[in-house]
């Protein structure tokens, strides 16, 4: 987990007081939600952060990204970020989203919510780049939570579109505060104030309203103009040539922007665009070269659309404007050296145990055999802890040749796309990698998938022997395979009323999660355990190991 997506972002120097926009902020503490809804560029997360510092309101930051689309992963991020404030909220939630599909999400939330009534002093939740999940399951349990929070708990979304979530509802309801582009755009006195009192650059009022004119209020345009405006003699001239729409008054100023800097920090800027996060250490790996902290603080230091990520200047991401049209100056002047960097920047994640990280940019390297060699030594984990999504996004990178010759990736690829319903596809790959193996561990993995598919499929007898199968074909060192085969042998016990055979193979399962300590296993084993044993007539039994999982989760 990268615990940097947790932080409130620093703020720089010489900021705009906006008065309006947190009097309006302020309204939103009242209400179910506060919407900040803006194209890029606008100072969405600058003025939110700048009201909760003026303000001292306790908050719990969420810095979303792509990967960040499961259901799962989304609200593991979300609550962890609640406990950096309050952190016996969620606690239960928590462990329960480590043991995917034990209980419905919609429960998790309730529990949250029973949490967070237990609090009762006033807490901001910010979930900033919103517009980055498009899973409809996340958006249906989001509006869950808008719905029946306590009044003391508030939610500010930070978002470039507007979500998916009952927005005309609650504006109909007056739980809504909404700020868009034209309450962040910068008005004539906002440009004199940040050009001339804060900047002490001397811009006299014609030229501020030709910039107000040319730019519309779009502060990262003005920014850039700031940047590039200093030291110029002639103010007035520059000004005057900015022509034309946003995108390119942008590809001018960057082109100012690099002008500015020596060709050292020119190549540094260039260079470590291909990196979502950076610190010194990764950036020295990615140019070999030494002191890149220092160039970091410089770019800081000058205002240089770099955000630090964490309270002690470790991890730095340039301003998400800034880094695209960075990243199109590379792609122009330094093309060949592009997947020397990423190859570079992978080997150095890998290093540092940060293999999503490494195996990205392997495959941005366009080093398919490296980045599959780095999945399979985290496939089983991945699966294990139901990272789906993350799963599903790497088999759509590879052909169904090089998944079928990668014979665990491509199981685990199957279960996949079985558990998210694609049966069909699933099946396929089956089908392929059992015809495609003599090993008895792969097999015994192929038939404990089939089982799922036979389950999914509603075919009771062949799951049931393809859960033999499995139990005979998986050896007992591989535990967690051999467990899950257990209680698949269990289950199809179960649907055929063999209830003494049912209870045998699910309590070998559940001695081995005891065993591994696998709080998945071991609520997954026992639960089915009681409920065959409460059918049995065997109540006492059944009893106990209710409770012990009552106590337990």
């Amino acid at each position: 987990m990268l615990l940097t997506k947790l932080h409130i972002p620093t703020l720089a120097d010489n900021l705009v007081y906006r008065r309006q926009l947190f009097d309006k902020l302020n309204e939103g503490l009242s209400r179910k939600l506060i919407l900040v809804s803006a194209p890029a560029g606008y100072g969405k997360t600058t003025v939110l952060t700048q009201w909760i510092q003026k303000n001292d309101i306790p908050t719990t930051w969420f810095s979303i990204d792509a990967r960040d689309n499961h259901p799962n992963d989304f609200f593991t991020f979300l609550i962890t970020s609640i406990q950096t404030v309050e952190e016996n909220v969620g606690k239960k939630s928590l462990e329960l989203l480590k043991l995917p599909g034990a209980v419905g999400l919609d429960y998790i939330i309730e529990l949250l919510i029973n949490d967070l009534l237990k609090i009762e002093k006033d807490l901001l939740l910010v979930l900033d780049d919103f517009h980055l999940i498009n899973n409809q399951q996340i958006f249906k349990n989001l509006s869950f939570l808008l719905e029946f929070k306590p009044k003391h708990f508030h939610v500010a979304i930070l978002t470039r579109s507007d979500p998916s979530l009952p927005i005309s509802r609650l504006r109909s309801q007056n739980e809504l505060i909404e700020i868009r582009s034209s309450d962040l755009s910068f008005s004539e006195n906002d440009i004199s104030e940040l050009f001339n009192k804060k900047l002490d650059l001397d811009i006299d009022s014609k030229d501020i309203k030709l910039l107000e004119a040319k730019i519309e209020g779009w502060i990262a345009g003005l920014q850039l103009v700031a940047v590039t405006i200093q030291g110029k003699k002639n103010k007035s001239k520059f000004i005057a040539k900015l022509a034309g729409d946003n995108r390119y008054i942008m590809d001018y100023l960057i082109e100012e922007v690099l002008d500015i800097h020596d060709k050292k920090m020119r190549r540094f800027l260039l260079f470590t665009s291909i990196l979502e996060k950076l610190n010194g250490s990764l950036c020295d790996a990615i140019l070999q070269i030494d002191k890149s902290q220092l160039l970091l603080e410089s770019l800081e230091k000058n205002n240089t659309f770099i955000i630090p990520l964490d309270n002690e200047r470790e991890w730095y991401r340039y301003h998400h404007l800034f880094a695209d049209l960075l990243r199109k100056r590379l792609i122009v002047q330094h093309k060949a050296e592009v997947l020397e960097l990423h190859k570079r920047a992978s080997i150095w994640f890998e290093k540092n145990d940060i293999p999503l990280l490494a195996i990205e940019h392997s495959l941005a390297a366009e080093d398919k055999e490296g980045a599959m060699l780095k999945i399979n030594n985290i496939i089983d984990h991945l699966r294990e802890t139901s990272q789906i999504a993350t799963i599903l996004k790497f088999g759509s990178l590879f052909s169904e040749e090089e998944i079928i010759s990668n014979k665990n990736f491509g199981i685990n690829y199957a279960w996949s796309l079985i558990v998210s319903g694609d049966l069909k596809t699933g099946q396929n790959y089956l089908h392929q990698l059992e015809n495609g193996t003599a090993d008895k561990k792969l097999l015994g993995r192929i038939y404990e998938t089939y089982n799922l598919l036979k389950v999914f499929s509603g075919d009771v007898e062949a799951a049931f022997d393809y859960s033999q199968l499995a139990i005979n074909y998986i050896s007992d060192k591989d535990i967690i395979w051999k467990s899950w085969a257990y209680i698949s042998n269990g289950e199809s016990h179960l649907l055929r009323f063999e209830l003494d055979q049912c209870i045998q193979s699910l309590q070998k399962a559940s001695e081995n999660a005891t065993k591994l300590n696998n709080p998945n296993l071991q609520l997954v084993a026992d639960s089915n355990t009681a409920y065959a044993l409460r059918l049995a007539g065997r109540y006492r039994e059944a009893y106990e190991i209710c409770k012990n999982l009552l106590d337990t989760f």
